[in-house]
């Protein structure tokens, strides 16, 4: 089962070092971001400190690629369920993660698996990050939450300590990062379960790397201690088009057809023209153009899967065939 507890609490009151990212985890409509998982065989979460150097190049990729998604809630099949939350973020999972944010912190408000078959709220909602962030700021939080796991509902809560512990330069295997701000998040929860009044514990230990220019952790280390054992995981950012969208737009595009094997149209476009580029599933860009009508020749592309951008349009899936 995948860890329940959703990380990335983080606040700053110290003022000691010379990085400090302002925009950790503020994600915008639209945003769309693809991870590589990699092998755990090799664990390791690496040192604190000032001006390290966190080498990970030679992580063995593992499995396929997962993306993430961020939507309007109120589009979900649960926006009944919501008083809060603005956003979800989606990923390929098909895990639903519902908050709420504004300029300076983030809020955990509802969370669902549909392969898991977990359904978890908030009570008292858990506070997933605050801005900006910098070297040794730490906070201290807890929250409240009711969950059903298939036929069975516990009710918990939880503590946080989350910490900038570390920043210097990260080397991964698609590129080296400098001026890398490393974040640690130590959660702990206690579930009770209602029927039998059995209670759990579980503890899970995260380490997230952030360049200040992206929202998003370039890589993500997690290890979930429960009574039914340990689980570990690696993986890091491969491609993301967080700092392509400038503003919410409330226009929605639809790609079609999907497959194609030479054009794709797109609707709801604005009279003016529009810059475009696809982009492969290794974040590299193939093609590029000015959209001035409603279609796109796409002979050229190779089969497989692309992301077509549009300006300040939500990033649309395309598959050629």
């Amino acid at each position: 089962m995948k860890y329940l507890i959703i990380p990335f609490l983080m606040l700053n009151f110290s003022a000691l070092a010379q990085i400090k990212v302002m925009n950790a985890e503020q994600y915008k409509l639209g945003s769309h971001i693809v991870y590589q998982p990699c092998s755990v065989s090799s664990f390791d979460t690496g040192v604190s400190g000032s001006n390290v150097v966190w080498d990970y190049s030679q992580l063995q990729l593992e499995g396929s690629q997962t993306t993430i998604d961020i939507k309007r809630s109120s589009e979900t099949r649960f926006a009944s369920n919501l008083k809060y939350a603005d956003l979800v973020e989606i990923d390929s999972d098909s895990n639903f993660v519902f908050f709420s944010q504004d300029d300076s912190i983030s809020k955990l408000e509802y969370f669902v698996s549909i392969e898991g078959d977990i359904k978890m709220s908030y009570p008292k909602a858990q506070v997933f990050m605050r801005r900006p962030m910098e070297y040794l700021s730490r906070h201290y939080s807890d929250y409240k939450a009711t969950f059903s796991y298939g036929p069975y509902v516990f009710s918990g809560s939880g503590k946080s300590i989350i910490e900038s512990d570390g920043y210097g330069n990260l080397i991964l295997p698609n590129g080296e990062f400098k001026d890398v701000l490393r974040v640690k998040m130590i959660q702990s929860q206690q579930d009770t379960l209602l029927l039998n009044r059995t209670i759990h514990k579980s503890i899970s230990t995260t380490y997230l790397w952030f360049d200040g220019i992206s929202p998003e952790p370039l890589l993500k280390i997690n290890q979930f201690k429960s009574s039914l054992g340990i689980t570990e995981s690696i993986s890091y950012k491969v491609y993301s088009n967080t700092t392509d969208i400038s503003s919410y737009e409330t226009t929605e595009n639809l790609v079609y057809p999907i497959p194609a094997q030479s054009t794709i149209s797109i609707t709801n476009l604005p009279k003016t023209a529009l810059n475009y580029k696809i982009i492969n599933l290794v974040g590299k860009t193939v093609q590029t153009g000015v959209l001035e009508k409603e279609s796109i020749n796409i002979t050229s592309l190779a089969n497989g899967i692309y992301y077509l951008h549009l300006d300040k349009r939500p990033v649309q899936r395309i598959i050629k065939k």
